[in-house]
C-alpha cells in the first residue's frame, strides 16, 4: 500500500512538472526592413539564457523554448529588438545606420572614429 501511494504522488509531481516546463518549438523568419530579405547570421536568443540560434542563408530559424519567453533577435548593423515567443514568426529589423559609421577598417588594423 506505501508503495502504491508513493508512486501516485510521485506520478502527480511529475505531471505538475511538466505543465510549467512546457516547451514549444519556434520556426520563423529574420528580414530586413529595407529590402525585405532574409538577414544571414542574425542571432536569436531566449532572454536570459544561452538558448540561441543563428539563421540560415534565408534568413531560416528554429529554437525550441519554453512557452511565453522572450526571444531577443540581434545582428550587426540591425537594431536589437524582442519578441514573443509563437509557434511560426516573421520578424523585420531595421537597420542601425549609427552603428555602421562608428568603426573604420583598413588593411591590418580597426581604428575606431
Amino acid at each position: 500500500m506505501f508503495k502504491l501511494k508513493s508512486f501516485l504522488v510521485t506520478a502527480l509531481m511529475l505531471a505538475g512538472l511538466t505543465a510549467f516546463a512546457q516547451q514549444i518549438t519556434v520556426t520563423g523568419v529574420v528580414t530586413s526592413s529595407t529590402d525585405g530579405y532574409g538577414v544571414i547570421g542574425a542571432a536569436v536568443m531566449e532572454k536570459g539564457t544561452s538558448n540561441g540560434c543563428v539563421t540560415d542563408l534565408d534568413g531560416n530559424f528554429t529554437l525550441k523554448v519554453e512557452a511565453g519567453k522572450i526571444l531577443e533577435i540581434s545582428c550587426i548593423g540591425y537594431r536589437t529588438i524582442e519578441v514573443a515567443a509563437a509557434p511560426t514568426l516573421k520578424v523585420v529589423i531595421d537597420e542601425d545606420v549609427a552603428e555602421l559609421s562608428e568603426v573604420v577598417v583598413t588593411g591590418y588594423q580597426t581604428q575606431r572614429k
